[in-house]
């Protein structure tokens, strides 16, 4: 009985939730492929976002002209559009406050990226969600230059990150079907 029972077990899932995992694998690659590519086109209006990636395309500037000051990209809160660093940070932080509820509330964009604030009252704690195709969680902090580096560090690490981890999920799962 045991034996049917976990070869009718395998049947389901050869027939449910394998092929649903592959789909929502195959969906989570699609999606973070496509945030990759929204944020590497609006990456060379931001050399700011990839100052610490080695790694990443050059915007065509060259080393004796890289010494110009780096310019920021457009980073929309509360509807005005920030040019600057510092300015568009310090207007994230304005934006804090105005955020009450746990319910994420839309209070701009960057690279391409939709910015939602909500504030999870129990931790205390303010957490921005960048929505793409699909979304990225960034817990902000009161230290306007590090909220920078946390936002551009979720779009430039986490998107990678995400990609490989769906990509060898679906592989498992092929693996497993086997």
């Amino acid at each position: 009985a045991d034996h049917q029972s976990q070869h009718y077990r395998l049947e389901d899932d050869l027939l449910k939730y394998y092929p649903e995992n592959i789909e929502a694998a195959k969906s989570r690659i699609a999606g973070a492929e496509k945030d990759m590519a929204r944020y590497m086109e609006n990456l060379p209006k931001a050399p700011d976002a990839q100052t610490e990636a080695s790694d990443a395309p050059e915007t065509g500037a060259s080393e004796v002209g890289s010494h110009a000051a780096p310019s920021f990209p457009t980073m929309t809160v509360l509807g005005v559009e920030y040019t600057e660093k510092e300015p568009a940070a310090k207007a994230l932080l304005e934006a804090c406050k105005t955020v009450v509820g746990k319910e994420p509330a839309k209070i701009g964009s960057y690279l391409g990226f939709d910015m939602s604030l909500a504030f999870d009252s129990f931790y205390k704690k303010f957490h921005l969600t960048l929505k793409g195709d699909l979304s990225y969680s960034v817990e902000l902090g009161m230290d306007t230059f590090g909220n920078m580096t946390r936002i551009n560090n979720a779009l430039r690490v986490d998107i990678p990150e995400r990609l490989n981890s769906s990509k060898n999920q679906l592989e498992n799962l092929y693996q497993q079907v086997e």
